[in-house]
């Protein structure tokens, strides 16, 4: 399990090194990237939308912002996180205390094994949280907000001229 995290993490600081190469080599660093995301939507805004003026931008951005509210409003179930960390952590410490129990009562070698699989559950929940993290750029949450943050910069932008 040990060695299984460790290739994942390897994995996801290598993935990083490259795409972080990749940028530089492409356009020259990430602010430059950034400049580049920010002129393309400026481009099609304009073009498309016709979105020159800075209460234009107001206004579309408030649109998005609504959708977000919305998108999240649709998912959300009361008190899920609550009831999900609950679940997890009165199975995880359960499964503990019993190993511990186990131990106390000189029964080792069920221990053992019982300590052995809450170090791989453990282990499973670090691994499956990273990957959902790491796979959060291809929400439709993160890319509003993504969205929100250009049409933001690009209004800063607007006034500032």
């Amino acid at each position: 399990m040990i060695t299984s995290i460790i290739v994942f993490v390897g994995s996801i600081v290598w993935g990083s090194f490259i795409q972080k190469r990749t940028i530089n080599k492409k356009y020259g660093g990430i602010m430059e990237l950034e400049k580049h995301k920010l002129q393309k939507v400026e481009n099609l805004l304009k073009d498309k939308l016709g979105i020159i003026e800075v209460e234009h931008y107001a206004l579309l951005d408030t649109l998005v912002n609504k959708e977000i509210d919305e998108t999240e409003g649709n998912k959300s179930f009361p008190f899920i996180n609550t009831i999900r960390q609950l679940i997890i952590a009165v199975l995880i410490t359960g499964l503990l205390s019993y190993s511990f129990k186990q131990m106390a009562d000189g029964n080792s070698a069920l221990a053992q094994s019982l300590l052995a699989l809450y170090i791989m559950i453990i282990g499973t929940i670090i691994i499956v949280a990273s990957f959902v993290y790491s796979n959060r750029e291809f929400t439709r949450k993160y890319k509003l907000k993504q969205i929100s943050k250009l049409i933001s910069e690009l209004q800063l932008k607007k006034s500032l001229e």
